[in-house]
């Protein structure tokens, strides 16, 4: 589902830090040095992919990296960033500031975000809070539906829907 989002999305800087999920959506650059040089010589082009990989280029060190990406996105304009397994950025206890003013403040900058993440509960609540739409898919997982009751009539929907199916909560934009 992630993918087949952010492959519609013109404009895009994705965080695959797992490697692999997003391979085909865009120029694939694994060193943050390389993603500055290839968003300033291509930033203004009307279609960009571009598909961040850290810890696998030379200056290594995954955590530098990834403070990198998003003080790297914070300074983007007019795309979409997706950041997958967000709740490894974006947990109960905190966030990176720079996510952090992706989160609230990117829109001024035509920023959009795109969260992936499997646990509800493990997300930070500001990144749920500022959703203007949630794709809920199947859970059973008890603090989640705790959660994600907030969203849904009755959590029993999520528990009952089979691989592949979602719930929609919220509205895209234009409707």
């Amino acid at each position: 589902m992630a993918r087949a989002l952010a492959s519609g999305f013109r404009r895009r800087v994705i965080l695959d830090s797992i490697g692999g999920e997003y391979s085909g959506l865009g120029v694939s650059i694994s060193d943050t040095r390389a993603l500055v040089q290839y968003w300033n010589a291509n930033h203004q082009a009307p279609a960009l992919g571009i598909v961040f990989t850290p810890g696998l280029g030379p200056r290594g060190g995954e955590g530098k990296q990834l403070a990198e990406f998003f003080r790297f996105a914070s300074y983007t304009e007019n795309c979409w960033v997706v950041v997958d397994e967000i709740d490894r950025y974006a947990g109960p206890a905190g966030m990176d500031p720079s996510l952090q003013w992706v989160l609230n403040y990117g829109r001024h900058r035509g920023i959009s975000l795109l969260g992936v993440a499997r646990r509800a509960a493990r997300v930070h609540r500001d990144v749920t809070s500022q959703a203007d739409i949630l794709y809920l898919f199947q859970c059973r997982e008890p603090r989640d539906l705790l959660y994600l009751s907030n969203f849904v009539e009755d959590e029993k929907e999520l528990v009952s829907l089979e691989v592949g199916e979602y719930i929609t909560c919220g509205e895209t934009e234009g409707g």
